[in-house]
């Protein structure tokens, strides 16, 4: 039976009479002499017969040893002892021998074995080249085909790289990617290679769960993992004496490493059984100044903060993931739709559209980096376990758990998206019982997320994101509001409403007043990364050091502002649906041809809907003191959001009402009017006006009626009256128009746009962006107007008929143009009639004339739209 305790000195500053400031972290390795054994087998850790006689009823002290000549300060250590430079006793208030026996009382202990994640190969895809290759690809879109989506890319465009739905390939690019595993541990990064690259994004979100039912299984944690879980409560960690906080006065002489020697009193176990292993703490240090960990690789920390404006940090604002997946079913969706046999498929297709998701830091090749840091942690583990732990020296890599991740607010300065409120509950055989949680407000900690198949038939290699973080307007360590999947995953459950833990502890958060920045599209953020060690320390949010900051940049919305939507007042006649439009004329004789029709059809033109995330990151729930939480904002934004837009399904439905007065929905914030291109009788686009003060926007009718001329506006009615001829059809797009110029300033892609543009058409491409031309930014949506008429509006006629057969032959050739009504007729059947000379050669009125008739030929004629 043998207790290993690993005691590390974790450095957190100087105080200004120029004491040091430290605290020590413990990591506990029991080891029973049999599989498993009661913590109270280690009676130094809990007594058998009494809880509250434990780890946290001990007396602490500490003696801190410093490479250089000692000082004869304090009293000489036992023979075999270096001689501390200073002792420190551990104040016995802030422990708690109680929250200990609660806590651990009747914990199992097994075997110290920590999982070796050494020789396990490392899954990631490089954010940066997917990123840049979609970016490249949604120019070289706007740029070929500005006002309408491009033909669908062939063979030769860059997005054929990204088809992989045949099999060969994908195990062509999947043997690449394993030789690379083999060699490397990971796929380093290396040069833009887009069927690679897309290709590990799209094994990386491959399915690697169990199978649909197989229940998850409810782990049962020894004492080494319940002291684990521990780690996301600091503060406990204090009371339970696995990390002390303590103040030191400074060594008398320069030095580069600290290490500390511990005792406790008293000692229940037999000699030899615990031990302590006390690894040295590699040191930045200046008296008065500095006296924090020192890095091992210099140039990825500055001063407490991870370096976010290093060139290997990358911010994007767009959903990366969703983007790769999206162009991988584009590439494969257009080789499948010009690939023979597809008659009648579209041509013409533009990129997904992409999607805005707060701001994500990457950096470049991080599985590299992983790769030598389970290497690293793999070797440390092996020195504890050889002996050798003593002489270890630890940099400031090792001594780090994760990040705290701070905004800076131009008004406010920075602040924190980890502050949280507490609330603790922990289970026990009698039931829930409140726990305190040893402070009124704290930071969570952001640590890196590493995972694995559940399913072992899916192997055991490790699965790593290059993003570092992402903040989408809510804070990092509090769940957002709002409902989620229970863990069973047949129904949802209120987020605030937690399952404990394997240990029986259950936590919820509140955010801390106040705290959180708002993200705005338009706003411009800088954002920050404070470095957390093992025991939860870190600099304080209210520092203003930004020299480790990201560069300032705005937040800008991808999505592009959808197609107004449509509604129909009256139910559809035969042939139409949402999107066409039909009217009739019987003209059943020649002389009903210039009959007009009383026939109309119409459609309400509704702005295109939005969600309520959408309009608070717009801005549109912001006033005076911050966002409006007043009940009448609540309750708008319930009723609103409740409704849906008018339009209907192609399927016949009842009459839909048009109220045009106002929406009753939330209409996108950026929906500021309609375009309409390609309106009979109307030499230019027509654009319509919709926003008022939103949200009550209003939307408009375009009827349908017989005649000719130019589109007529009754603003009375909001009506647009559409004149179409006997016979024509006319296809019309419709848009979104942007508010106004400004509105440019909060969209991505035109970001993108603007950035790539020769300067002498960046004035023709602001103008189409706010018209709505664009499809990039404001996609259209096409409907189709048809007049119908019952027959043609001209008699097909011969302008000129020729027959020709040669001598001796059958049949003859006849050479024709007719005369047709090309928009009101389809086809032309022409029907030959003729007389035959017939003799059977019985019958008594010898040969007899019979009369015939066929069809000679029915050619198609060409729409002459």
């Amino acid at each position: 039976m043998k207790a290993t305790i690993v005691w590390t000195v974790l450095p957190r500053g100087i105080r200004p009479s120029g004491e040091l400031e430290l605290s020590l972290h413990l990591s506990p390795r029991l080891r029973p002499d049999g599989a498993s054994a009661p913590l109270s087998a280690f009676a130094d850790l809990q007594s058998a017969g009494d809880p509250g006689v434990n780890w946290a009823s001990h007396a602490f002290s500490f003696g801190f040893e410093v490479d250089g000549p000692p000082t004869p300060l304090p009293p000489r250590p036992p023979i075999g002892r270096p001689r501390p430079y200073v002792r420190v006793d551990a104040d016995p208030t802030a422990l708690d021998p109680a929250l200990w026996g609660r806590l651990f009382a009747q914990t199992e202990v097994r075997a110290h074995k920590p999982t070796d994640l050494r020789g396990r190969k490392i899954r990631s895809f490089p954010v940066g080249h997917v990123r840049n290759f979609v970016r490249d690809y949604f120019l070289a879109s706007v740029v070929q085909s500005p006002e309408g989506e491009p033909p669908l890319a062939g063979e030769k465009s860059p997005l054929h790289q990204l088809n992989f739905a045949s099999d060969e390939r994908r195990k062509k690019l999947g043997a690449v990617i394993d030789g690379r595993l083999a060699e490397f541990g990971y796929v380093p990064a290396g040069d833009a290679d887009p069927d690679l690259d897309f290709f590990q994004a799209l094994v990386f979100h491959g399915f690697k769960g169990r199978p649909y039912g197989a229940p998850i299984p409810t782990p049962k944690v020894d004492f080494h993992e319940a002291v684990a879980l521990l780690a996301d409560y600091p503060a406990l960690l204090r009371r339970l004496g696995l990390v002390f906080d303590l103040v030191v006065p400074p060594p008398p002489q320069p030095f580069t490493k600290i290490r500390v020697h511990p005792s406790f009193s008293p000692s229940l176990s037999p000699a030899g059984v615990v031990d302590a292993v006390t690894p040295w703490t590699a040191i930045e240090y200046a008296a008065g100044a500095t006296f924090a960990p020192l890095p091992a690789l210099a140039g990825r920390r500055r001063d407490g903060f991870l370096d976010l404006g290093r060139p290997a940090i990358a911010v994007d604002q767009v959903d990366v993931d969703g983007a790769a997946l999206k162009m991988i079913q584009h590439a494969e969706t257009s080789a499948r739709l010009m690939s023979r046999g597809n008659l009648g498929a579209p041509d013409r297709g533009g990129p997904p559209a992409l999607r805005s998701a707060g701001f994500s830091v990457s950096v470049a090749d991080r599985a590299a980096d992983l790769w030598k840091t389970i290497d690293g942690q793999g070797a440390l583990h092996d020195a504890v376990e050889g002996g050798t732990g003593d002489s270890l020296l630890l940099h400031a890599e090792e001594l780090t758990r994760g990040l705290r991740v701070d905004v800076l607010d131009p008004a406010a300065g920075w602040r924190s998206l980890h502050r949280r409120v507490p609330s603790l509950t922990l289970k026990t055989a009698t039931g829930v019982e409140p726990l305190d949680p040893g402070t009124k407000e704290e930071e969570g900690v952001l640590t890196a997320s590493v995972t694995s198949p559940s399913d072992p038939a899916k192997g055991d290699d490790l699965y790593l994101h290059e993003t570092l973080f992402h903040w989408s307007g809510w804070s990092l360590s509090v769940e957002r509001p709002g409902k989620r999947v229970d863990r069973v995953g047949h129904g949802i459950a209120d987020s605030d409403n937690p399952a404990a833990n394997a240990l029986g502890l259950a936590s919820t958060y509140s955010v801390v007043a106040g705290s959180l920045p708002r993200l705005r599209f338009g706003a411009r953020y800088r954002l920050r990364a404070r470095l957390v060690d093992l025991a939860g320390n870190s600099l304080p949010w209210s520092s203003s050091d930004a020299s480790a900051a990201t560069p300032e940049v705005p937040y800008l919305r991808f999505e592009p502002v959808p197609a107004p939507t449509l509604s129909r007042e009256a139910a559809p006649r035969p042939g139409e649906s949402i999107d066409r439009v039909v009217i009739r004329s019987f003209n059943a004789t020649p002389a009903e041809d210039a009959v007009g029709t009383a026939e109309t059809s119409a459609r309400g033109v509704f702005p295109p809907r939005g969600a309520v995330l959408l309009a608070e990151q717009h801005g549109r729930l912001d006033g005076p003191g911050g966002v409006r939480g007043d009940a009448a904002t609540y309750a708008m934004l319930a009723a609103r959001d409740r409704v849906q837009p008018p339009e209907v399904t192609p399927t016949p439905t009842p009459a839909q009402p048009l109220p045009l007065a106002a929406i009753l929905y939330l209409p996108d914030p950026l929906a500021g009017g309609v375009r309409i291109a390609g309106l009979p009788g109307a030499d230019e686009p027509l654009e319509i006006e919709c926003a008022q003060t939103w949200p009550d926007t209003r939307p408009f009718r375009v009827e349908l009626h017989e005649g000719s001329g130019p589109p007529v506006w009754q603003a009375a009615t909001r009506t647009l009256r559409v004149a179409l001829p006997k016979g024509e059809v006319a296809h019309v797009r419709l848009s979104s128009r942007l508010p106004g110029a400004d509105a440019l300033g909060t969209l991505g892609v035109w970001s993108w746009i603007e950035g790539a543009c020769p300067p002498g058409w960046l004035a023709v491409a602001r103008s189409w962006a706010i018209s709505g031309v664009l499809w990039a930014l404001t996609p259209a949506r096409e409907i189709t107007l048809v007049h119908a008429v019952q027959q043609p509006l001209l008699r097909p006629a011969f302008a000129a008929l020729r027959a020709a057969r040669g001598e001796g032959e059958t049949r003859a050739t006849l050479n024709a143009s007719i005369d047709v009504d090309g928009k009101s007729s389809a086809k032309v059947d022409v029907i030959a009639r003729w007389r035959d000379v017939e003799d059977d050669g019985k019958s008594l009125e010898g040969a007899v004339w019979i009369e015939r008739e066929g069809q000679v030929a029915a050619p198609l004629v060409d729409d002459p739209a």
